[in-house]
């Protein structure tokens, strides 16, 4: 994406719904599509002052299946998993602003 050219940084807490939604994301493997989300992960979780943050970095070329994978959980589960569902399409919802992508 050339919104992005160097990666998407996503630092969060590792824990809760947020986090499970995009472990769920990262973790299905290659897909329907053949396709899989490639990120890197800084070692040491950034030291913020009574906070421990996870750092991923998602590479340009894999972030658009994220966001479908993120779209397509919400779209399969349409709120039977209640807050996880939400996560994930707030947090597609995110990306793409923060790209200044339309999501649709």
């Amino acid at each position: 994406m050339a919104q992005c050219p160097d990666g998407y940084d996503i630092v969060m807490m590792p824990r809760g719904q947020e986090w499970e939604a995009l472990r769920r994301a990262i973790n299905e493997g290659i897909d329907d599509h053949l396709e899989a989300v490639r990120f890197t992960q800084s070692p040491e979780p950034h030291r913020i002052p009574a906070f421990n943050k996870a750092k991923l970095v998602i590479t340009p070329e894999t972030l658009h299946v994220l966001v479908r994978r993120l779209m397509e959980f919400y779209d399969e589960n349409d709120n039977e998993d209640g807050g996880m569902v939400d996560e994930s399409q707030q947090m597609a919802s995110v990306i793409c602003d923060t790209l200044d992508i339309e999501l649709i």
